[in-house]
């Protein structure tokens, strides 16, 4: 029983810690000579005993580092330790005896992610610092649109920030007016890197501190704004029993080469009011029709029933996945649709007559279509469960009279049935 326990908290924890791989960003200075050269001037008479030395220790006590820099640790580290080295008196009563030159300690607190220090001898002159931050590597940082907030950690204050820097195609610059701030906000459509037309490539940031240590640069993909919505145009069904619906979105820009258009229409539930039906989605559109040079069309290919619809659109990087379950799509203010049924097809006998003699036929029968606006009518009669005239488009004849009217004439006594359709591609039958 132990062992099966055992087997299942090593799951659970390996579980938890998947997708996340932790490095410890170190970055030291030292501004004191190590050489330990000022020996050589100390009265009585003294040589050097051992130079400075540095040592950049770890939770184990292991020696990470000798020499200050910038590291990325898979250890933590908790001490910073700088010895300026020893002298060796040559002469006077203490000759042959040594005494330390000073050095200093920067300990991490084991419960903090993030540490800065500063040292300073007591006239003020600065020895050396220190900053240090646990990073996830596995975290994945976006510039939009909406711009970025940049935040320094806690354990800075905004007086300790020389300047916030970002780096681009590997040249290193510094961020405007980013001096003394804690928080800077980088503009999308106002900085010094045309972000529009750099998406999918990377940006990093950081800032320096006094003492001449540094942040980490972190890495952030540009993503690129979603274009603008000119607006979308309902295309109601062909018949108004059929479910052929469709739209169009048209943008006012078109697709970059890295970039996919994805698409949700959410319909309105019936029974509560509620958009939370997601009916229909294209998450992967890389191509839209140029109409001209401020017009891009997506014609939606699925065809939709007649209802009320939210839809939602965003663009993302080509090949990465967008999932309808994603939080980005919370965020988006939806654009409401509406797709129509088209008017049904219906008719009524407006006057008949059976015919007058035996041996005349001149019963008639005078009939009125209505419809979708713009579409002409046709008939069928079928005489006794006999199609008449079926030799001529099945029997379909076309309406002929003025305002959808038309005459049935020289009808004998019979059992007549009547059908009428539209001059639809796809005819649309007035119901039985």
């Amino acid at each position: 029983m132990k062992k099966k326990i055992i087997n299942i908290l090593l799951l659970l924890v390996a579980c938890m810690g998947y997708g996340q791989e932790y490095k410890y960003y170190t970055s030291t200075t030292n501004f004191i000579s190590l050489s330990a050269s000022n020996c050589y001037g100390a009265n009585p008479l003294a040589t050097i005993q051992a130079k400075g030395s540095i040592n950049i220790i770890d939770v184990n006590n292991d020696t990470l580092s000798e020499e200050s820099g910038v590291f990325e640790f898979d250890t933590r580290p908790v001490n910073y330790k700088v010895s300026f080295g020893s002298c060796r008196w040559l002469e006077g009563p203490s000759s042959g005896s040594t005494f330390g030159l000073g050095g200093y300690t920067i300990t991490i607190n084991e419960s903090l992610d993030s540490y800065y220090e500063i040292k300073k001898g007591n006239d003020g002159t600065l020895f050396g610092a220190l900053y240090f931050e646990k990073r996830d590597l596995s975290e994945i940082n976006e510039i939009e649109c909406n711009g970025l907030n940049l935040n320094a950690t806690s354990s800075v204050a905004a007086s300790d920030i020389i300047e916030w820097q970002y780096s681009f195609d590997g040249n290193l610059e510094t961020i405007n007016n980013s001096q003394n701030k804690s928080s800077v906000f980088i503009d999308y459509d106002n900085f010094a890197v045309n972000f529009s037309e750099n998406t999918g490539k990377t940006i990093f940031f950081r800032y320096k501190l006094v003492g001449d240590v540094f942040s980490p640069l972190k890495a952030y993909t540009i993503i690129s704004c979603s274009p603008p919505l000119i607006g979308v145009f309902p295309q109601e069904t062909k018949c108004a029993y059929t479910n052929d619906g469709s739209f169009r979105i048209d943008l006012k820009r078109g697709l970059y080469s890295n970039e996919k258009l994805a698409i949700i229409l959410y319909r309105k539930n019936d029974f509560t009011d509620e958009f939370d039906i997601i009916l229909d989605q294209n998450l992967n559109i890389t191509t839209l029709e140029k109409i001209d040079e401020t017009t891009y069309r997506h014609s939606w290919t699925n065809t939709l029933p007649k209802g009320i619809y939210k839809l939602k659109y965003q663009t993302g990087k080509k090949g990465s996945d967008i999932s309808p379950d994603d939080i980005s799509w919370n965020s988006l203010i939806p654009v409401d649709l509406e797709i129509k049924s088209s008017e049904a097809v219906t008719f009524s006998i407006t006057a008949h007559a059976d015919k007058t003699c035996f041996e005349v036929n001149d019963g008639f029968i005078e009939l009125k279509a209505n419809g979708e606006s713009g579409r002409t009518f046709f008939y069928q009669l079928q005489r006794d469960n006999i199609i008449q005239n079926a030799g001529t488009n099945g029997g379909w004849l076309p309406f002929t009279g003025a305002n959808n009217t038309t005459t049935i004439n020289s009808l004998s006594k019979a059992r007549y049935t009547i059908k009428v359709r539209d001059s639809n591609s796809n005819p649309c039958y007035a119901k039985e």
